[in-house]
Order: C-alpha cells, then sequence, then structure tokens
C-alpha cells in the first residue's frame, strides 16, 4: 500500500512539474509575443516618421530641387549614360535592316536574320565579358572596379 501511494505522489509531482513547465512555457510565448508586437508598432512607427518626413520637409522650390540634381554627379552621369544607350538602341533598331538590305545586299530573310543574332548576342556577351572584366580588376566595390 505504500508503494501504490509512493507511485502516485512521484507521478503526481511529476504531472505538476509538466504542468509547470507548460504555464512557464505559456508565459514566454506570451511574452515574446507582446515584444514582437511593440517591436513591429515601434518599426512602423519609425517608419511612418521617416516618410511623414518627405511631406513636412517640402518646402524646397523646383528651381532647388533642380539645382540639387544638377549638382548631382552620379545622378548626371547615369542620366548621361541611359540617354547616349537608348539614343544608340533606337538607331540600330532603325538603320541596321535598311543598312543590311541596302548597302550589303542581303534580303530580307537574312536581314532579318542577322539582325536577330546581333540583338541577342551583344547585350548578353557583353554583359559576359564586362563581368568578367571587372571582377578581374577587383569587382565592383573596389576602386579599380568602378573605374571601369
Amino acid at each position: 500500500m505504500m508503494s501504490r501511494s509512493l507511485e502516485s505522489i512521484v507521478l503526481h509531482n511529476h504531472d505538476d512539474k509538466e504542468h509547470q513547465s507548460n504555464i512557464n512555457a505559456s508565459v514566454l510565448n506570451r511574452e515574446r509575443e507582446k515584444s514582437f508586437k511593440l517591436a513591429y508598432k515601434q518599426n512602423m512607427e519609425a517608419r511612418r516618421e521617416k516618410m511623414s518626413g518627405f511631406e513636412a520637409n517640402d518646402t524646397e522650390t523646383l528651381k532647388d530641387k533642380l539645382q540639387s540634381l544638377s549638382t548631382n554627379f552620379v545622378y548626371l552621369g547615369l542620366l548621361f549614360a541611359l540617354t547616349g544607350l537608348y539614343f544608340v538602341v533606337t538607331g540600330i533598331q532603325y538603320w541596321l535592316p535598311t543598312y543590311l538590305k541596302e548597302i550589303l545586299g542581303a534580303n530580307d530573310e537574312d536581314a532579318a536574320a542577322y539582325y536577330l543574332t546581333l540583338s541577342f548576342t551583344g547585350p548578353i556577351s557583353g554583359v559576359i565579358v564586362g563581368g568578367i572584366v571587372t571582377t578581374y580588376a577587383g569587382g565592383y566595390n573596389t576602386e579599380n572596379g568602378q573605374k571601369i
């Protein structure tokens, strides 16, 4: 009889420990959830403040904005590079088929095939060769790589 009662005490004690462990885990999960919600709320508030800063500081005139852009050399470099790229690509698209037919004497099918071949292989090979050259110079984040 004594062993049965001892056994039930041990089992009861084990159940109490397991129950207490479950309660502790539940409390921990609630605390984590609260901290995540608080962090999310703070993050969203910080984002709202950051975004509202753009609207609140919108006292610059158009002239000030244009002057700021005209002295930003990264912006100007990219602007002129893309303008030149679009100019050249449009010129090639317009001029190449006519050049192939009238100057080189290719028929319509051959001119179209040459144009498609050049249009697909040119940019792809440029990306591959440009990547190899930039990697050889040290990568995009090095001074030598950025000069290229």
